[in-house]
């Protein structure tokens, strides 16, 4: 019996460190000390997850949510690529009843012809995002800033695929030294839950 209560507590840090979206249907725990840098404000306050329908009125013209952009360090940060998570909410479009490795495929096009040295850290891979079936890719490439300095960055994608809608789970961060970030992207990824 003691083991069983203890399963159900959760750590106050978890707590404080949770985030929510309710219309969304989407939690999860930042890292701690980590900064809320955007929360997309409801319109309306729901108390519960809304349908596709009701999720599609309130989309912005441009069609997709910024539900939250957490950052390591408060901005404007200076001392390079300030390692970041997002999760965006939107319509999956014409690519409605592909798998989620297919979406993902998809969406990593782009970013191939962006970026010269793109290579894949971790190849586009079924997973379990938040008890839905999802994708996930890890890949490396150099962002070039307009001052003439370079990044080497190191950045996720999470595609997981709900209904019309699909989420998209992105990190970002340098690939080495002080601000390298995957063990808290891995923890965060590890404690997202999504309602069906």
């Amino acid at each position: 019996m003691l083991l069983a209560l203890a399963a159900t507590v959760v750590p106050a840090q978890a707590q404080t460190d949770r985030i929510e979206s309710k219309m969304a249907g989407i939690a999860a725990v930042k890292p701690h000390g980590w900064q809320i840098a955007v929360q997309q404000s409801d319109a309306v306050q729901v108390p519960a997850r809304l349908d596709d329908p009701s999720l599609f009125r309130v989309l912005p013209k441009g069609g997709a949510i910024r539900l939250f952009v957490i950052a390591r360090h408060a901005e404007p940060y200076t001392a390079g690529p300030n390692p970041s998570i997002q999760i965006i909410l939107r319509p999956i479009g014409d690519l409605q009843g592909k798998s989620a490795v297919e979406i993902l495929r998809a969406s990593v096009e782009p970013l191939k012809k962006a970026f010269p040295d793109f290579r894949f850290v971790s190849e586009i891979k079924a997973t379990t995002i938040g008890g839905l079936p999802g994708a996930s890719m890890r890949s490396a490439y150099t962002l070039y800033a307009e001052n003439g300095s370079n990044h080497p960055l190191e950045t996720g994608l999470v595609i997981v695929p709900r209904g019309a809608m699909m989420f998209l789970i992105g990190t970002s961060g340098p690939q080495s030294g002080a601000d390298a970030s995957q063990n808290e992207f891995d923890a965060f990824m590890r404690s997202v839950v999504i309602q069906p």
